[in-house]
């Protein structure tokens, strides 16, 4: 884990505090809503694990 966060005692209580956006560093969602807003534009990329995963079967 993180130096930056508390050790959970267990994964129901960290999910808890990640889905009410309690995290050190705010909230996964917002973050992820803000680079969200790029999609489209001709200088950002934006690639799935499923896209990473089929050209990785290829090699």
């Amino acid at each position: 884990m993180s130096n930056y966060c508390k050790d959970p005692e267990n994964m129901d209580g960290f999910l808890k505090g990640f889905f009410a956006e309690n995290m050190p560093y705010g909230s996964w969602f917002n973050h992820v809503k803000g680079w969200m807003g790029l999609l489209g534009k001709e200088n950002f990329m934006f690639h799935t694990y499923e896209d990473l995963q089929k050209v990785a079967l290829k090699f």
